[in-house]
């Protein structure tokens, strides 16, 4: 995070993509093949469509991900926009909650630290 704040952003949105298709297959494989899940997936590819299909399929997000990552990251990545310092630890604190809500690291690893420590 102290070094580069907007590979932090793009570096978070990629994480909370990954956990969120390993979440997305999970729920899609209760009522769907193999084949049918790989198309839903493949019809869904970007991170904002994931977003949306796992809304529609009621499954939890953080409430502001839209605005606390996804929007930083599309600025960042499509614009090289600046990020600021509150963006970035928004942006990891909603990745941090999707990964640990759909697939949760080592329990060696710890959360992100407090923003009195950042």
């Amino acid at each position: 995070m102290a070094a580069n704040w907007r590979v932090a952003v793009i570096d978070a949105a990629t994480a909370t993509e990954a956990a969120l298709t390993a979440g997305l297959v999970v729920q899609l494989s209760a009522t769907l093949s193999p084949g049918d899940v790989t198309k839903k997936l493949k019809s869904n590819r970007m991170l904002g469509k994931r977003i949306e299909l796992a809304g529609a399929l009621n499954m939890p997000l953080p409430a502001r991900i839209q605005e606390d990552l996804v929007d930083p990251r599309n600025a960042a990545m499509h614009q090289g926009a600046e990020v600021t310092r509150d963006q970035v630890k928004a942006a990891i604190t909603a990745a941090w909650a999707m990964v640990h809500q759909y697939d949760p690291l080592p329990s060696c690893c710890h959360p992100p630290r407090s923003s009195q420590d950042a």
